[in-house]
């Protein structure tokens, strides 16, 4: 027999059905909080946000257990995505399980989809650092116009980034001394500059297809 997907998701569930010797648990407070909440109330709306504290500590803790594959400010956009998708579909909430297990499936799910769009991201950018303004702009630009155009695309970023990536690709530093000259934890550091590079190379787009013309 099917298991619900709130009772799989509970970890006191056993996944058995009521007809083999359990019944369900409805957490009735919970789904009343969500419906006054949804209907409008402020004082459920309150409550609700305050019990949605737990989306930073399971993403904190489930990037712990990972190693810390995402930086600090990918896990504050990724509780706001968590929160808002939570919200989005909390008219499907049905009390199986305690509302925070059942937000913890939420947070998982986007979790590993964060992780796995970083991996895909850092690979599609293990390239040699001094092709950071692509083969096609080399090729069409002299290397005098391919400074200038890395000099202002650069200009263009935030200057933090713009360091990170200054001290990566011109002075070839290791990102765990970057990040101990910044005062930054590592993937922070990694995490700026492969933005930074992707920053980067939307700026220098223009540029390529100028040269083409």
């Amino acid at each position: 027999m099917a298991t619900h997907p709130e009772q799989a998701l509970d970890p006191t569930s056993t996944g058995r059905s009521p007809s083999a010797g359990r019944s369900e648990v409805i957490h009735e407070a919970d789904l009343e909080l969500l419906r006054e909440a949804r209907s409008g109330g402020r004082e459920a709306r309150s409550r609700f946000v305050e019990r949605m504290r737990c989306i930073p500590r399971i993403l904190a803790a489930k990037n712990r257990r990972m190693g810390r594959p995402l930086a600090d400010d990918d896990l504050a956009d990724l509780c706001q995505e968590t929160f808002s998708l939570v919200w989005s579909k909390s008219h499907t909430y049905a009390g199986l399980a305690k509302l925070e297990t059942w937000v913890a499936r939420y947070c998982l799910l986007l979790f590993m989809n964060a992780v796995r769009k970083r991996r895909r991201r850092l690979a599609s950018l293990q390239t040699d650092p001094q092709q950071v303004a692509s083969p096609e702009v080399s090729a069409h630009l002299s290397l005098e116009q391919t400074q200038m155009a890395l000099s202002r695309a650069l200009a263009r970023l935030n200057a933090e980034t713009a360091g990170i990536i200054k001290l990566r690709l011109l002075e070839r530093i290791p990102f765990e001394d970057i990040a101990s000259r910044l005062e930054l934890p590592v993937n922070t550091a990694k995490t700026r500059y492969y933005r930074g590079m992707e920053r980067l190379r939307s700026l220098l787009r223009p540029v390529y297809e100028e040269g083409m013309g």
